[in-house]
C-alpha cells in the first residue's frame, strides 16, 4: 500500500469514528429522561382537594414528568397571596371576593377546572342547620320564626352568599339576623350550650352536628342553587401565561384525579382521602362527597353572580370579566389527551 492510499484510510477512519461518535452522542441525549419540573401546589385538607391528592399518590402528576410538592395551608385564605405572587404555581378555592379582587389587580390567577359543583338532587356537602328545638317548634320556617334568631356564619364566606340566598326566599337578608362566625372547631360546645339557632358550614361538620342531635339539616345548598360553582381549582402565572404547557400537563393529572375521584368511596379513594384528610374512615363512609364535573367545565354564569352579591355588600369594587376568570384551554386538551 503506498503513502497516499495509507492516507486516504487513515483519514477514512478518522471521519467513521468521528460520525460515529455524533451519532452516538445524540442517541445518549435522547435517551437521557428530562428532568422532572418541580411545582408547588397549595392544599387544605378537605374533602374537595381530593382529586389532587389522588393525582398525587396515584402518580398521574409522575405521568406528566412534574414533581408536585402539595402544601398544606389551614384555609384557601392563606393560599390566594402566595398564587398572585407566584410562590405557588397551582391551588384550589372557593368563590370569595379575595380572589377576584386578585384577578382584578394582576390578572395573574385563573380558573381553569371544576373543584367542586351543587349538583341538583346530591347530597349534602354545604348545608344550613337549625336547631333541632327550634325545627320542632317551627316546621315551615317563615319570615316571622327565622328573623333575629342567631346564626354562625362567616359574612365574608361563599356560604354568606348562599344563606342570603336562601333567607331571601323568606323575604330577608343577613342584615335580618343576628350573624355571628363561629370557628368549626367550636361548633359541638356552642351547640351543646344552645348558643346558635342556625349554621351554615360544610362536612365533616355537617354530619358531626347531626350526630349531637341537637342540629338537623333545614336544607343542602344543592337545593338552594343547584348547578352552582362551590370551588375551582386555580393555576398562577407561571402555568397560566409563563409556560402553559406544564399547565395543561398539571390539569391533565388534575382531571384524571377527579375521574377517580368520582367513581366514589372506593378502597383506594378512602385510603387516600383518610391519609391527607385525617378523618376516620367510618366518618368518610358517611360524610357527602361532592360531586365534580369530569370535564373540568365550570359554571360562570353563577360565578358572576356570586361578584354581583359581594359588590353588593361592600366586599369587591367590581366583577372581574369572564375572560379575565376563565380559561378553558387547560381543560381542552386535558380532555383530548384523556379521551
Amino acid at each position: 500500500m503506498n503513502m497516499a492510499t495509507r492516507v486516504r484510510s487513515v483519514t477514512l477512519r478518522s471521519i467513521l469514528a468521528v460520525a460515529l461518535g455524533l451519532v452516538s452522542a445524540g442517541c445518549a441525549a435522547k435517551s437521557t429522561p428530562e428532568a422532572a419540573v418541580k411545582t408547588k401546589v397549595g392544599i387544605v385538607s378537605y374533602i374537595t382537594f381530593s382529586p389532587l391528592f389522588i393525582a398525587q399518590e396515584e402518580g398521574f402528576f409522575t405521568e406528566q414528568n412534574l414533581d408536585v410538592e402539595l402544601q398544606p395551608f389551614e384555609s384557601s385564605t392563606m393560599i390566594m397571596p402566595l398564587l398572585e405572587q407566584g410562590q405557588l404555581d397551582a391551588a384550589g378555592d372557593v368563590p370569595v371576593a379575595g380572589l377576584f379582587n386578585a384577578i382584578n389587580q394582576t390578572g395573574n390567577i385563573k380558573i381553569v377546572a371544576d373543584r367542586g359543583s351543587l349538583t341538583a338532587g346530591g347530597c349534602d356537602y354545604f348545608a344550613l342547620l337549625a336547631s333541632t328545638e327550634w325545627m320542632a317548634q317551627n316546621p315551615v320556617p317563615t319570615a316571622d320564626n327565622v328573623r333575629g334568631k342567631k346564626i354562625s356564619v362567616d359574612i365574608n364566606s361563599y356560604q354568606a352568599y348562599v344563606t342570603d340566598k336562601y333567607l331571601a326566599t323568606l323575604g330577608l337578608t343577613l342584615a335580618d339576623m343576628d350573624v355571628q362566625y363561629i370557628p368549626p372547631p367550636n361548633l359541638i360546645e356552642a351547640v351543646k350550650n344552645g348558643a346558635v339557632d342556625f349554621i351554615t358550614t360544610a362536612e365533616p361538620w355537617v354530619t358531626r352536628l347531626a350526630d349531637t342531635k341537637k342540629m338537623v339539616v333545614l336544607t343542602g345548598y344543592q337545593k338552594i342553587i343547584p348547578g352552582a360553582q362551590a370551588g375551582f381549582l386555580n393555576l398562577g402565572k407561571r402555568f397560566s401565561k409563563d409556560q402553559p404547557e406544564l399547565g395543561e400537563r398539571f390539569v391533565t393529572a388534575y382531571l384524571k384525579g377527579v375521574r377517580q375521584y368520582m367513581e366514589g368511596k372506593t378502597d383506594r379513594n378512602l385510603e387516600i382521602v383518610a391519609k391527607y384528610t385525617k378523618l376516620p374512615a367510618d366518618l368518610l363512609k358517611r360524610i357527602c362527597w361532592p360531586d365534580m364535573r369530569m370535564d373540568g367545565s365550570v359554571d360562570l354564569d353563577t360565578v358572576m353572580d356570586y361578584q354581583n352579591w359581594a359588590i353588593g355588600y361592600g366586599q369587591l369594587d367590581k366583577a372581574a370579566p369572564r375572560d379575565a376568570i376563565w380559561d378553558p384551554r387547560f381543560i381542552d386538551y386535558a380532555n383530548k389527551k384523556l379521551g
